[in-house]
C-alpha cells in the first residue's frame, strides 16, 4: 500500500487526529475521510453555475447554512483507530479544533491540530446550491487534500459524508451525529475496491466553553 507506512508513523507521532479529517490517497493515506483530489478554479477559470445564472442569495437566506452553525466554536476530540489494514493494532489520539464563518458567512472554516505533535489541518464546509448538497474540502500540513459530499438528516441530527476515488477504487463513508448541542460523535470507514476495510475511525468531540 503506497504511502501507508508514512501514515502509520505519523499517527504514532500523534500527528493524525482531528475533528474533521481527510486523505490524500494519491500520496498514500495521510488522513481520514476525503477522496478525489480537489481542483481549484481561480478567478481566471470557468465560471461556476451560480455565477453564470446570476447573483446567489445572501447567506442569511440559505436555510441549509444554518445547519452548519452547530459546528461553530472550539472543540476537543478523542479519536480511536479501530483495527484495520492500515492500523493492524489500532491507535488512539487527541485533537483540538476551532471553527468559524468566513467569506461573508458562506463557508464554515475549521482549523485543527493534534495535541501531541505539530500536525495541523484546515477545511471549508458549505451548502452548494448548484449541487444541492453539503460540500467539504480539507487541506493539511502533510500535503493532504480531499473533497466530500454531505447530506443532513434533521430528525437524527446527523450529517452523512461520502467520497470516492474511481482511479484507486477507494470509497469513504462516515457521519457526524450530534448527541446534544455541545457534543457529537463521528466515524470514517475507508474500503478498497474489494470491500476490504483499510481504515475504521471513530471520534467523539466536546465543545470547549
Amino acid at each position: 500500500m503506497n504511502g501507508a507506512p508514512k501514515y502509520r508513523n505519523a499517527w504514532k507521532e500523534k500527528s493524525v487526529p482531528r475533528v474533521l479529517v481527510s486523505t490524500n490517497l494519491r500520496k498514500g493515506p495521510l488522513m481520514w475521510r476525503g477522496l478525489l483530489p480537489l481542483t481549484v478554479v481561480l478567478v481566471f477559470g470557468p465560471l461556476s453555475p451560480l455565477v453564470s445564472v446570476g447573483q446567489p442569495p445572501e447567506p442569511k437566506d440559505i436555510p441549509e447554512l444554518k445547519v452548519l452553525e452547530r459546528w461553530a466554536g472550539k472543540w476537543q476530540s478523542d479519536i480511536t483507530q479501530k483495527k484495520s489494514v492500515w492500523f493492524p493494532n489500532g491507535e488512539t489520539g487527541k485533537a483540538t479544533a476551532d471553527m468559524g464563518w468566513v467569506l461573508g458567512g458562506r463557508y464554515l472554516q475549521g482549523k485543527a491540530k493534534a495535541v501531541e505533535s505539530s500536525y495541523q489541518g484546515t477545511w471549508l464546509i458549505t451548502y452548494d446550491l448548484a449541487h444541492k448538497a453539503y460540500r467539504q474540502w480539507y487541506f493539511d500540513s502533510m500535503g493532504g487534500a480531499s473533497e466530500l459530499s454531505g447530506k443532513w438528516d434533521e430528525t437524527n441530527q446527523t450529517m452523512t459524508w461520502t467520497g470516492q476515488d474511481k482511479v484507486l477504487g477507494f470509497t469513504s463513508k462516515g457521519y457526524h451525529k450530534f448527541l446534544g448541542p455541545d457534543e457529537h460523535e463521528w466515524t470514517s470507514v475507508i474500503t478498497d475496491k474489494d470491500g476490504q476495510v483499510l481504515m475504521d475511525q471513530y471520534g467523539k468531540s466536546k465543545r470547549v466553553k
